[in-house]
């Protein structure tokens, strides 16, 4: 196992991704799938909650720092999987099979215009329901929430309220919903949506996306500084296997 802080860095592709989630759909079963990324480590060293929803999750490379610190502690090369970049990926997959899809989150209007998006990008896709995220309280169960998510049938429930936020929305209330597939998104809504622009694909391939967000984001200095900087420490005298 590859363990940062931890938490199990799953080591496959975003087709062994999307093939968990055909198998959890098909055998009527559940899943947590964490996208993460060096904040969320840094964060799941002090959060003992979120740190134990991180353990209970299917939790994938989203930042090339995770894939770099899987490298130097285990010398094993293992996939970047941009969370933005699957959840494409799985609205690709929902539109070839059928799969319905519920965007819980984000900002102000901002899953409304993702869906419309969505629906435009591919056509037929099956976004069964919106619930805004001006709208949620994620340290409360809405039943009134819930009850809507189960009417829609949706089987995947995407989560956009950042980190701890969403991950700990989906451990304390998936067994409460009827849906197989649950999966923190963070801030893809906003690059669905083209509220947020994305770094060019040059840049996120030299793993430098984190300097393009904060050259148009200056307010994200401090959440850098500790990506970039706080994170290699940590994992330099992590002990964890």
């Amino acid at each position: 196992m590859l363990k940062i802080f931890g938490i199990n860095i799953r080591s496959g592709s975003a087709e062994d991704v999307l093939k968990l989630i055909d198998l959890v759909i098909s055998k009527k079963t559940q899943v947590q799938i964490a996208t993460v990324n060096n904040e969320i480590l840094i964060e799941s060293r002090k959060n003992k909650e979120f740190k134990t929803a991180l353990t209970k999750s299917h939790c994938i490379a989203d930042s090339t720092g995770v894939v770099l610190a899987v490298f130097f502690k285990y010398f094993k090369k293992i996939e970047r999987i941009p969370g933005v970049d699957l959840f494409y990926k799985i609205c690709e997959r929902a539109q070839e099979k059928n799969y319905k899809i519920f965007l819980f989150g984000g900002g102000r209007g901002i899953a409304h215009v993702a869906k419309s998006k969505l629906e435009d990008r591919y056509p037929g896709i099956k976004i069964v329901g919106i619930i805004d995220g001006d709208e949620i309280s994620p340290e409360k169960t809405n039943l009134v929430h819930l009850t809507k998510i189960n009417k829609s049938e949706a089987q995947i429930i995407a989560v956009a309220l950042g980190a701890p936020k969403q991950e700990l929305w989906i451990r304390n209330n998936m067994t409460k919903i009827k849906a197989n597939v649950f999966i923190g998104l963070g801030g893809t809504l906003d690059f669905v949506s083209l509220n947020v622009q994305r770094a060019p694909l040059f840049i996120r391939r030299l793993g430098l996306e984190w300097l393009f967000r904060l050259i148009k984001q200056p307010n994200r200095f401090f959440r850098i500084i500790k990506a970039v900087i706080v994170f290699p420490f940590f994992v330099l005298f992590d002990s964890t296997r």
